[in-house]
């Protein structure tokens, strides 16, 4: 895992980290709908962490596939 991808995992977990305690304020508030949005996206940030070598390691083509002939 190089720097920058190591970086970007620090990142995203304190993204989670913070958003779930965001999530805690609004909670005690009685703010049920922004905490459980709240919620989804610190989920989001720390499963993200898994798959950033993958999606950051992972070849893209510039060239549009062709279609089929037939179409």
């Amino acid at each position: 895992m190089t720097k920058s991808n190591k970086e970007l995992v620090l990142y995203r977990l304190q993204r989670a980290h913070e958003t779930l305690a965001d999530a805690r304020i609004l909670a005690d508030a009685g703010r049920w709908n922004p905490c459980v949005n709240r919620l989804y996206y610190a989920c989001f940030y720390a499963v993200s962490v898994k798959y950033i070598p993958k999606i950051l390691h992972k070849p893209t083509s510039l060239i549009a596939p062709e279609s089929p002939s037939n179409l």
